[in-house]
């Protein structure tokens, strides 16, 4: 599919596909490839975020079968002990968040406006867009590392990720002068790595999925705020 819809990009940009995917979530899979950059003819290797094939189908017959269960439970409140639970409005919410993890181009934006956002932080690296992103697929650089938790052992270093942690996810965002800045919408631990290997490098935040072991979407959560 990938091979389908970029076209004269594969050979214009040397792109390499490995057979494999890389980490597999719900709704996509993480490819890796190899390409080479044709103004500085530089080898770069990226990950493509791909939707699954009639993921758009398949989900929009869940968000049928979850207004059908908003209906149920709205039907019979009685007999369940929610009290004033708004079920509506929950499953609405719902829908919205697994409506937008199939916004590859949304994605792409906040990605873009992210790398800015946080290109003068040295202790946080955001993966780069490519230029041959579309609305199949986003392709991006590939980073290596450990998540967090397990990657720093000793006291100073967790004090030194922590720190850095807070200052991306929460001062940065929470003092920007941009009118709408941009923040981290789901900052688990499994989402925040330590680039390099264990015990060792700068602190990086970035969505699962960009990472060897990581999974699920890639930034559809970095939300405007």
């Amino acid at each position: 599919m990938i091979e389908d819809r970029i076209g004269a990009d594969m050979a214009r940009f040397g792109i390499r596909l490995e057979p494999r995917l890389l980490s597999e979530a719900s709704v996509g899979g993480v490819v890796p490839f190899t390409w080479v950059d044709p103004e500085s003819g530089t080898e770069k290797q990226g990950v493509f975020k791909v939707l699954k094939p009639m993921i758009e189908t398949w989900l929009e017959e869940e968000i049928t079968a979850l207004d059908c269960l908003a209906g149920y439970f709205e039907k019979n409140r009685k007999e369940y002990s929610f009290g004033h639970f708004r079920f509506t409005s929950l499953f609405e919410d719902v829908k919205t968040a697994l409506r937008e993890e199939l916004d590859l181009p949304g994605e792409q934006v906040n990605l873009s406006r992210a790398f800015q956002f946080y290109k003068k932080e040295k202790t946080v690296c955001i993966p780069e867009a490519a230029p041959f992103s579309s609305r199949y697929f986003t392709a991006m650089s590939r980073m290596s590392g450990t998540k967090v938790t397990d990657a720093l052992i000793g006291e100073p270093e967790r004090k030194a990720a922590a720190a850095a942690i807070f200052k991306a996810i929460i001062c940065a965002p929470l003092f920007s002068v941009q009118e709408h800045p941009l923040f981290h919408g789901d900052p688990h631990a499994g989402n925040i790595f330590s680039e390099g290997p264990p015990a060792g490098g700068n602190v990086r935040v970035a969505k699962p999925g960009v990472w060897p072991n990581g999974g699920g979407s890639i930034f559809s959560s970095l939300s405007r705020g």
